[in-house]
């Protein structure tokens, strides 16, 4: 199991925690791959995606489709433009939605702020330019882009779903917030935008989390299971 509430389900099935079910961290991050000093890189990227100098950056880095609920974070970014007017939203992935989201990030009301990126192979590096990282999404196992903004220590909006809910300390290293609220999206990252301190303080939190979710630690909880039936 990836998570304690899967776990937990699956107890209820008469499976038993130690024997015949275990609990894994994930599928391992490499911690220093997300703590590596590109500047080079870094400005390159910047100036491909006409990122402005000092403009608030959020990353909401996901396979564009229904679970990912991409509607509620647009309806929540119109409220962070008021405040934010220079702040960008980056929107990496591909999926079903593509040209729906793609239209609709073409809004108006969004004045150009939304930056629609497809597929990338530079997610560390997006992690290191982005001020916070919001997934929004309707369930997860254990989203593995929660544990590459936290190991780049970069503070996380989430809805509190299944998975989400293990990975995000609410209020320490990150903000959860309820699904089908967008004001309340906006308001967590808005939050976060509004106070520098805070969102570091959350990041370096996170960033001492991820070291129980290793790409060493999981490697030593898997043998421990391998080992146990071969």
């Amino acid at each position: 199991m990836l998570n304690r509430e899967d776990l937990l389900a699956a107890k209820g099935f008469g499976l038993i925690e130690g024997e015949n079910l275990f609990l894994v961290h994930g599928v391992g991050v490499d911690l220093d791959e997300y703590s590596r000093k590109k500047p080079g890189r870094l400005a390159g990227i910047r100036l491909e995606l006409g990122l402005p100098e000092g403009a608030p950056v959020v990353s909401c880095i996901a396979e564009l489709i229904p679970r990912k609920n991409h509607r509620q974070l647009f309806e929540a970014w119109v409220d962070v433009r008021r405040k934010f007017p220079r702040a960008v939203l980056l929107v990496v992935g591909t999926g079903e939605l593509e040209q729906r989201l793609r239209r609709a990030a073409e809004g108006r009301q969004f004045g150009g702020s939304i930056r629609m990126l497809g597929y990338r192979n530079d997610v560390p590096e997006l992690l290191a330019l982005s001020d916070l990282v919001v997934l929004a999404s309707w369930h997860e196992g254990l989203p593995r882009v929660v544990m590459e903004a936290m190991a780049a220590a970069k503070p996380v909006v989430a809805t509190a779903v299944r998975g989400s809910r293990d990975l995000v300390r609410n209020g320490k290293s990150g903000l959860l917030v309820p699904l089908e609220r967008p004001d309340l999206l906006a308001e967590a990252l808005l939050r976060l935008l509004g106070d520098r301190t805070l969102a570091c303080e959350m990041g370096a939190a996170g960033r001492e989390l991820m070291r129980e979710y290793s790409l060493e630690r999981v490697l030593r909880e898997m043998d421990v299971i391998y080992h146990r039936y071969l």
